[in-house]
């Protein structure tokens, strides 16, 4: 239940731009070994080729979030273009309220 849950938690994480271990931890729960109660403290040290080997299962994931990113803060603004400037009678309306 305690690794179900911990699974489910980490599968929710999306962290762009920078590297982390949430795939290290992820292959960690799911390793068989682990699942099932049989392991100790030297599990990582066993395990360590094996566990490294897929660990970069999100690098996709993080790439396309990345330029998901970039595409997104190179837009302009909502509301930013020519259509919404204030007319010059209501510029005179508004001004006349200060």
């Amino acid at each position: 239940s305690a690794i179900r849950r911990m699974c489910r938690a980490l599968s929710e994480y999306i962290v762009a731009g920078i590297k982390t271990n949430i795939g290290f931890h992820r292959k960690v729960l799911n390793h068989p070994e682990f699942v099932s109660g049989g392991h100790d403290t030297t599990f990582v040290d066993r395990h360590l080729d094996e566990l490294l080997q897929s660990a970069t299962g999100d690098e996709p994931l993080a790439i396309v979030a990345a330029a998901v990113c970039y595409y997104l803060d190179r837009q302009p603004a909502i509301g930013s273009g020519e259509a919404r400037k204030c007319s010059p009678w209501k510029h005179f309306q508004r001004s006349s309220w200060l």
